[in-house]
């Protein structure tokens, strides 16, 4: 998705809160929290001969904040550290490389949720979609190359942030139950899909540029993540 179309989308996520918010101009509650969650992300080339092989299981870990407009609408921002990843493979001809490619993220979620009311006076069903910024803090990769089935090099990147967009914009859509388990401290158990919007591979290539194959170029990918949501709101 180019840029004027995450613009767009921005504002109007930023329309929405605004026409809640001037439902009710005082805030009826905020509640902060933490959560720890379980990733599964992939990277999604989108280039020919390059496809996903792989899932890698992560984790992500931080801050919850509710800003609530209206009993049933609120504004939900994270903080989080999420380490990502995926498999690669380029297969043309008699050539086959393998990448598997890591990287922590520092992300910031914006959501819009929705909550039902109290079931049984314990626990209430929610929704939210939004969008996620995430910005790389360190990289890696381990890159195997074989000619004819055969590996003839291998590179095992520690630093790989220079072939990492330093931004990544995703799509965040999830949902979940909050359950009472006291006056005032809820416990949270959800689903999230966060789909990226931006190429998340920067030019040069990651490649080498003195393979067999040297019309290899720079691919790009968008990474994806599915997430089970635990935390605490106090």
């Amino acid at each position: 998705m180019n840029k004027p179309k995450i613009n767009h989308f921005f504002s109007i996520i930023i329309v929405l809160i605004i026409g809640l918010s001037a439902q009710n101009t005082i805030a009826q509650d905020f509640r902060l929290g933490f959560k720890g969650t379980p990733l599964f992300s992939s990277i999604k080339p989108g280039s020919d001969y390059n496809n996903s092989t792989g899932t890698k299981i992560g984790f992500s870990y931080g801050l919850i904040f509710d800003y609530f407009l209206k009993e049933h609408y609120a504004v939900e921002t994270e903080f989080g550290i999420s380490s990502l990843g995926g498999n690669i493979e380029y297969s043309k001809s008699d050539t086959t490389i393998s990448s598997a490619i890591k990287s922590n993220f520092v992300e910031v979620p914006i959501t819009i949720k929705l909550l039902t009311d109290n079931i049984n006076g314990k626990m209430k069903v929610f929704g939210k979609f939004g969008m996620n910024l995430g910005f790389a803090t360190k990289s890696s990769a381990v890159i195997t190359y074989k000619k004819n089935g055969i590996e003839y090099a291998k590179d095992d990147m520690k630093d790989a942030s220079k072939y990492i967009q330093p931004l990544n914009v995703s799509l965040v859509i999830g949902g979940g139950v909050e359950y009472n388990l006291a006056k005032n401290l809820d416990l949270i158990l959800g689903l999230t899909y966060t789909n990226g919007l931006l190429n998340t591979m920067k030019s040069p290539s990651i490649y080498r540029l003195n393979t067999s194959n040297p019309s290899i170029k720079a691919f790009d990918a968008d990474m994806n993540y599915f997430a089970i949501n635990v935390g605490l709101l106090f």
